[in-house]
């Protein structure tokens, strides 16, 4: 009976870490750095237990030039809100970027930016 439980759970673990490998490799050859307009859409999403709730917050300043691995501290709202953003992935998809700070895996909602970019000179 135990070996039975420690089996399926042994299978579970072993499709969440293949779907998370899978869900990789589009990040890994994505874009490093950017060049930016210097606004962008930042949506802050925080996951509660029973679901996922997700704040949008237009005409946010950004860097004209964001790469991964840089921190942004990012000023906001009606009510100021300060915040560093780490830069974790780059999604570029034509003139449009998706800069988030963790990289998604599955449906799991990740704050990001939404901004108009192009690559960045080496």
């Amino acid at each position: 009976m135990i070996g039975t439980i420690y089996r399926s759970v042994a299978a579970v673990l072993s499709v969440a870490v293949a779907a998370a490998v899978v869900a990789m490799p589009a990040f890994a050859a994505g874009a490093k750095a950017v060049e930016t307009d210097g606004l962008g859409v930042l949506t802050i999403c925080r996951s509660w237990m029973l679901f996922t709730s997700c704040n949008s917050y237009n005409h946010i300043a950004i860097p004209a030039r964001l790469a991964v691995g840089d921190t942004i501290d990012l000023i906001f709202g009606s009510n100021t809100k300060k915040i560093r953003y780490p830069i974790a992935a780059i999604a570029q998809n034509g003139d449009s970027c998706t800069i988030y700070n963790a990289v998604p895996r599955g449906a799991k909602r990740v704050d990001n930016i939404v901004t108009s970019c192009r690559p960045a000179a080496p």
